[in-house]
């Protein structure tokens, strides 16, 4: 069996955006609140990570804390310890650390874990692995940049891995590097597992193609009902928010 086959879920598992987040009801994204909520209703997490200055491994999506805490203050310029007293959009939730949040799921869902470029922070992939290597639940992860999964095919051969493509037709960008991320071009050297893609650039016929070799596509970010039975055309799950898939 192979290791996609082996991990169903990513087909058919809902995957919920930085948790079950209700930002109204006091339960803000990548949350332990958010995550306790997406283990009861049964969905996969998609969660997003960032490393600290003291590389303590934190579920926190923006590289700064002016979004989410009103702080302009650079996650790798600060200690964890630095971070901790912070509340995540003016609630009662702190910004958690990944080790806290494996601890909480327990393998009771799969998490989808996406990576980012860390700046300023040496062996930044080594130091997530080091949180990941003794974790048994399922999980996958999934980067915009294709060194990080080549990094994971390497040295971590069996973790699954995914290619997260944005919608870049609008961006201030070099055409053949549009022409190279939006068409897939680079999975070869990223050896990318499954493909989570941007919902708002499909169709894509670069997508279908990769869909009807066997590969799994997800679609990001869904946000109602309608969207959803739409994505149904181009892809084998969703990564959602905003409503109960």
């Amino acid at each position: 069996m192979s290791r996609i086959a082996a991990n169903h879920w990513l087909r058919h598992q809902p995957i919920a955006h930085r948790g079950l987040h209700a930002l109204e009801n006091g339960v803000p994204e990548n949350s332990l609140k958010a995550f306790e909520r997406a283990i009861a209703a049964n969905y996969a997490i998609a969660l997003d990570l960032q490393v600290t200055h003291d590389q303590n491994v934190i579920v926190f999506h923006d590289d700064d804390l002016k979004r989410a805490c009103g702080m302009l203050i650079k996650v790798a310029d600060k200690t964890y310890e630095g971070l901790r007293n912070y509340r995540l959009f003016k609630t009662s939730e702190h910004i958690p650390t990944l080790r806290e949040v494996l601890s909480l799921v327990n393998g009771r869902v799969p998490l989808l874990i996406g990576i980012r470029k860390q700046r300023g922070i040496r062996n930044a992939n080594m130091i997530v692995q080091n949180c990941l290597i003794d974790y048994k639940g399922a999980f996958a992860i999934q980067s915009f940049d294709p060194c990080i999964l080549s990094w994971f095919s390497h040295n971590v051969p069996l973790t699954l891995r995914g290619r997260l493509v944005s919608d870049l037709r609008q961006e201030e960008m070099a055409g053949y590097k549009k022409w190279l991320f939006l068409g897939l071009r680079l999975n070869r050297f990223s050896k990318s597992d499954f493909i989570s893609y941007d919902f708002r650039a499909l169709p894509s016929k670069m997508v279908d193609k990769q869909r009807q070799g066997g590969k799994p596509v997800l679609v990001w970010t869904i946000s109602s009902e309608s969207e959803r039975v739409l994505a149904q055309r181009y892809s084998d799950n969703i990564i959602f928010e905003g409503f109960e898939a």
